[in-house]
């Protein structure tokens, strides 16, 4: 079984620029890279995936609730330099 090391990035303080551009930089040297932030920061997430969509294969868009001392709502999707192949289409 293959695994694969697919590195993420986790939203912070910063823009959308900011990280989109941290994203080009990990695909300089990586095939594939996760993208996750919650709360405030989901609209950065959401302006990465409409900005990164223009450039790479973007898939796997997902919305997490999660409850621990409180409801806390996150967001997460892939990038990859290729379209992977359980999303080829023939």
């Amino acid at each position: 079984m293959d695994h694969e090391y697919v590195p993420y990035i986790k939203i912070g303080s910063g823009t959308t620029n900011f990280y989109t551009n941290l994203c080009r930089a990990y695909l300089k040297n990586y095939d594939r890279i996760r993208v996750i932030g919650g709360g405030y920061k989901i609209i950065v997430v959401l302006n990465m995936y409409k900005e990164l969509k223009n450039e790479f294969f973007v898939c796997e868009l997902q919305h997490l609730c999660l409850h621990y001392f409180r409801m806390h709502s996150m967001c997460s999707f892939t990038v990859s330099l290729n379209e992977p192949a359980n999303q080829i289409h023939h």
